[in-house]
């Protein structure tokens, strides 16, 4: 069986099958979007092989595995996979990387350079015998020196070190696994740096919060977090901290909706929506966005909907501006694309809201959606609706749900209401009626159609037939 290590042509089976380097991962940027996870209790170490080493790496790894932790080395890794393959995989599933620099191995310093690339700071432990100089590049960073004579220090100090970052891992983990980390990705050590400075090691609450943990803590000791994070966001929002208040805020969107105790959740969400930015009417419209981010995941996770929901629909009693309305796209967007029985409900239920733009939004939505449940509803209204604006979109609305039987109610509805639409000089109604009847109109010659054409032809623009 023969094998080349530099060449491109690998002989690896009984039956001379042919692999490609190609064919495995070998390059850093391979990985970039690979979701390997991230085994909390592994640490990797990246050092020279030789005896002297082995013996040290020996001494590491009994003393971490006898303290729960699991600790593998490159030559440990089974498998026929390229050993860059097996180095990446390992240093990405990885928490914590141990480096020895001691004799400028190039090898170490190559998987170190890949380690840097894919790991925070505080998950990166560079250790070195105290005879053994270091690189230049790398004398600004972190690193410990150790006696090979004296492993007992060097093995105390990689625990210390451990026991020292668990709860920053965790908490970079935590932000990872809500996909926060995403939205802060240009200035994420600033954001992590900012938190930190200001909760120290209580940084842990955040993460159990997150975790869906906080049955670890009393009442009292939630209630006085939320109370430190909101100053925390006034804070940021007094000096000005534009490049971390997104984060800032989508941290605490996310405890609000993963905080297992309803009552404090629901009195501090009362407290965003209500009080927390009395004193900031100078930027209404970015408070506005900042409520509807909320108010948009607390829905998603169907979390203290009777608060949520109701303020979703409510924004809708706003006329359509004449600029672009972003939260009114992103809420149209949700209850759009929800399916949610609840959610479609409320949405049907709000036909019969007092505020005419609810209504008219509601039926446009309850009409893309081709809500059947909503049918019923929709015809009841349609009776006593007096806006011609929302008539027109309940209209098309049963129009599109396309239940060919509601042709007598649309025919009866015009009989009722639409000489006194004409006399309004709302011919746009027209129209809308028109694309009705066309949608549910299955008859041979759309006589339906027809006849609405020829009866009310002289009212509508050219255009509207076309």
């Amino acid at each position: 069986m023969r094998k080349y290590k530099d060449s491109k042509l690998l002989y690896h089976t009984e039956d001379w099958e042919v692999a490609t380097v190609k064919d495995y991962k070998i390059y850093p940027k391979q990985f970039i979007n690979d979701k390997i996870p991230i085994e909390k209790n592994r640490c990797f170490m990246l050092m020279p092989f030789s005896p002297e080493f082995d013996f040290i790496y020996g001494t590491i790894k009994k003393d971490l595995n006898d303290n729960g932790l699991i600790c593998n080395r490159a030559d440990e890794i089974a498998g026929s996979k390229p050993i860059l393959n097996k180095i990446l995989t390992e240093i990405l599933k990885s928490r914590y990387i141990i480096a020895d620099l001691t004799a400028y191995n190039p090898n170490v310093f190559y998987e170190l350079g890949i380690a840097h690339s894919f790991k925070d700071a505080q998950n990166i432990l560079m250790i070195k015998q105290k005879s053994s100089k270091i690189p230049f590049d790398l004398t600004h960073l972190t690193y410990i020196e150790y006696d090979p004579s004296n492993l007992r220090f060097l093995t105390a100090t990689i625990r210390n070190f451990i026991n020292e970052n668990q709860y920053l891992s965790d908490f970079h983990e935590a932000l990872n696994l809500c996909g926060i980390t995403n939205l802060v990705c240009e200035s994420r050590e600033r954001f992590i740096d900012y938190i930190q400075e200001y909760f120290g090691s209580n940084i842990s609450i955040i993460t159990n919060i997150l975790n869906k943990s906080s049955d670890k803590y009393t009442e009292k000791e939630l209630i006085e977090f939320f109370k430190d994070y909101e100053a925390l966001i006034i804070h940021a929002l007094n000096d000005n901290k534009t490049e971390l208040f997104s984060g800032l805020l989508n941290v605490y969107y996310n405890l609000l909706v993963n905080c297992n105790d309803l009552k404090i959740s629901e009195t501090f969400v009362r407290n965003f929506m209500e009080t927390l930015f009395v004193n900031y009417n100078n930027i209404d419209d970015e408070i506005l966005t900042w409520k509807t981010d909320l108010m948009l995941l607390l829905a998603k996770h169907r979390k203290l909907v009777k608060i949520s929901i109701p303020w979703i629909i409510d924004y809708f009693s706003r006329s359509k501006a004449s600029s672009v309305d972003l939260n009114r796209y992103k809420l149209e967007s949700f209850l759009m694309t929800t399916e949610h029985e609840d959610v479609n409900q409320i949405i049907i239920n709000s036909l019969f809201n007092p505020n005419c733009h609810i209504r008219e939004h509601m039926a446009d939505i309850i009409g893309e959606k081709k809500l059947y449940e909503g049918r019923q509803s929709l015809l009841k209204q349609m009776d006593i609706e007096q806006n011609y604006f929302t008539v027109a979109s309940i209209i098309e609305a049963i129009g599109k749900i396309g239940d060919f039987n509601d042709i007598v109610f649309i025919n009866k509805w015009i009989d009722e209401h639409i000489e006194k639409a004409i006399q309004d000089h709302q011919y746009f109604l027209l129209k809308h009626v028109y694309k009705a009847l066309g949608r549910l109109d299955n008859t041979p010659d759309q006589k339906y159609v027809l006849s609405f054409k020829e009866k009310y032809n002289v009212y509508m623009d050219s255009y509207i037939l076309k």
